[in-house]
């Protein structure tokens, strides 16, 4: 539902924004300079990437000894596969461009991405549920991350023509962003000992929306069919300054994963009676973080430019012949009136 409304919100902006334009050309813009109103309503396919902490601080797991008095001790330098994917997702938008020059002007823009997680599987562990058909994951708890972008700045018209043109936005602005929460466990484990068997795997959960500062570049072609419709096709690129000191001094964060790379016998298999144990997971605490958002839409294109003639008047210079002869008469008067109207 709120992704309806978004989307709906812009069309409703667009169009009242245009009503408006197409009564401006009274104004002194129109009447002495160039002006031009653009709107383009745009969907497509959005894409997080980099948009997981996956660089990790340096830190030393110890696990607590079992019945035998057994302490199990691994120094780590962070994970060493990116255990956490985005899918692509929907994305909406829409362009709000004033142009006063015909190569250059200003505007507004406003972006909606959602992209679902999804669990990358590390390879020792695919193997052991390979020979195990019966352990199962699952994944749940789930929500999506989401992007809202918000900002302002240059417009510019690379190539134009009647037809065709091409336009670079670039924006500053704000990032409301949600990056997002998901469980991970396994199913159906073989119970090695009693009640010491632990089944979940991940814990992320960095579902605390935070507003940062945005930077976002556009490119786009348009077509026109006339001199106020067309459709139009581009990419957006967003990178949000999200800083790991954010994240780490704010509880509500949390990264916990229990990493099949630390249960490895030497040959590189899983050690299954150590890996299922009931040693809790490890938290996990970013050093560096780049969210940046990437998206390809096609939608449609509106423009109003307001007829430079409106409003001025105008000087009419009449020449009277003779209908015999020809000869230009002087001292006539002429009375002019539009033939369309009584």
């Amino acid at each position: 539902m709120k992704k309806i409304t978004f989307i709906f919100s812009f069309v409703i902006l667009g169009f009242f924004t245009m009503l408006w334009a197409q009564d401006a050309p009274t104004g002194k813009a129109a009447t002495q300079g160039y002006f031009k109103f653009q709107v383009r309503l745009k969907v497509g396919l959005g894409q997080t990437f980099t948009a997981l902490p996956m660089n990790f601080q340096n830190d030393t797991i110890q696990y607590a000894g079992d019945t035998v008095g057994y302490a199990y001790k691994k120094s780590f330098t962070g994970l060493k596969d990116d255990v956490l994917k985005t899918q692509w997702g929907l994305y909406g938008g829409g362009n709000f461009d004033f142009y006063f020059h015909p190569n250059f002007g200003f505007g507004l823009d406003a972006d909606y991405f959602s992209n679902a997680l999804k669990f990358v599987t590390p390879s020792p562990l695919n193997e052991y549920l390979s020979v195990n058909p019966n352990v199962t994951m699952t994944e749940s708890d789930r929500k999506n991350q989401s992007l809202i972008f918000v900002g302002i700045g240059p417009s510019f018209k690379l190539f134009t023509n009647e037809h065709w043109d091409v336009d670079l936005n670039i924006r500053g602005g704000l990032s409301h962003l949600n990056m997002g929460r998901l469980m991970v466990s396994m199913n159906n484990l073989p119970k090695l000992y009693e009640n010491q068997t632990r089944d979940s795997i991940l814990y992320y959960d960095y579902s605390k929306s935070m507003n940062v500062f945005g930077a976002k570049i556009g490119l786009y072609g348009n077509y026109w069919f006339n001199s106020f419709i067309g459709i139009t096709a581009g990419v957006d690129f967003i990178h949000s300054f999200v800083t790991a000191s954010k994240i780490n001094g704010d509880d509500a964060y949390v990264f916990k994963y229990k990493d099949p790379q630390n249960f490895l016998y030497s040959n590189g298999t899983l050690n299954q009676s150590y890996f299922l144990r009931y040693y809790s997971l490890d938290s996990y605490h970013p050093s560096t973080i780049d969210v940046n958002h990437f998206s390809a839409s096609i939608g449609v294109v509106f423009r109003v430019m307001p007829s430079a003639s409106k409003g001025k008047s105008k000087d009419i210079i009449v020449l009277v012949k003779d209908s015999l002869t020809s000869i230009p008469v002087e001292d006539v008067d002429v009375s002019l009136r539009d033939r369309n109207r009584s």
